[in-house]
């Protein structure tokens, strides 16, 4: 049977799990630009950090992967015979995450909605729109 939450956690997981890891916005080393990338003006590359789903989707997955072990069955082992990964944390270091900003990450995303907060208070706030009147 299928569960719509349980379904919908695991789908807005691997969403997030892909932005992060293979967007072309969201990667940390220069070199490893996409064509997306490399087609777009080199300051959007900034406009990456402004973005909540960034942070929101790296503290997820650190939360999901931090402390995770993983086991293979022999079907599903390298040829080696070894089983990769066998923890979480060499996902994390595969895609360059760091347990250790997690928090830091949190930190931003409260900081970036007060901001986007504060921006649209003061726009409407400053909004020449003459009032109807009866």
């Amino acid at each position: 049977p299928w569960e719509p939450p349980g379904a919908l956690v695991v789908a807005l997981r691997a969403l997030c799990q892909s932005v992060v890891a293979r967007s072309p916005l969201a990667s940390r080393s220069p070199s490893s630009r996409s064509w997306l990338a490399s087609c777009c003006p080199s300051w959007m590359e900034y406009l990456n950090y402004a973005s909540a789903l960034k942070y929101s989707c790296a503290v997820t997955t650190i939360n999901e992967l931090d402390g995770l072990d993983f086991h293979c069955t022999p079907e599903q082992r390298l040829p080696s015979g070894a089983c990769f990964p066998e923890h979480g944390s060499q996902v994390l270091e595969q895609y360059g995450f760091d347990v250790q900003d997690k928090w830091e990450y949190v930190y931003i995303m409260v900081a970036l909605t007060v901001a986007y907060r504060c921006v649209g208070y003061l726009a409407l706030l400053f909004d020449n729109k003459p009032n109807s009147s009866a």
